[in-house]
């Protein structure tokens, strides 16, 4: 491209990377942060698209819904850091608890019959995120089963078990 010029390497092949980052090489290993343009240029899509967003939560007689179309299934790419769970750590929880919910008493079996039988998910008490590495994990210490509704809200409200027991218990969910 005319009038462009790519960051080079000595050798004058082009870092690719350090396009979008800033950074160095150091014995073929890269050292890099995003840069500050474009991390702008994402909070600014981000703004935008929550801008969006809160335009949809506006009453029905807010919106002029005569002349919306609305779309689905485009495909967004989305990076994120996946942390892997043992299967045998789970095996060895619910082979103590049980499958019934570890907050809200819920059983799925009991409740569905054949179909929920055995489901439930398994609720980590120190999220693998503020662990940050690879642990030794205690199946009977550190995990715990819940339905899927309270797993969801012990992370959105970030609380324990037994204060999301205790919330549920007194209706003080606000």
């Amino acid at each position: 491209m005319p009038g462009i010029t790519f960051p080079q390497r000595e050798d004058g092949t082009i870092r690719w990377w350090h396009i979008p980052f800033l950074g160095e090489e150091y014995r073929n290993q890269c050292f890099w942060q995003v840069r500050p343009e474009l991390k702008e240029a994402v909070r600014l899509y981000e703004f935008e698209e929550e801008s969006e967003q809160k335009k949809m939560f506006l009453m029905p007689e807010e919106q002029e819904l005569d002349h919306v179309e609305l779309y689905e299934g485009s495909k967004k790419l989305v990076a994120v850091n996946r942390y892997e769970r043992n299967a045998k750590a789970r095996q060895l929880c619910l082979s103590k608890y049980g499958y019934r919910c570890s907050v809200c008493d819920f059983d799925f079996e009991e409740f569905y019959g054949r179909i929920g039988k055995h489901f439930i998910e398994v609720h980590h008490l120190k999220p693998l995120s503020e662990i940050n590495e690879e642990y030794k994990v205690n199946p009977f210490e550190d995990l715990r089963p819940v339905c899927p509704n309270c797993h969801a809200m012990l992370h959105k409200a970030n609380v324990s078990i037994e204060e999301l027991r205790r919330m549920i218990s007194t209706r003080s969910l606000r």
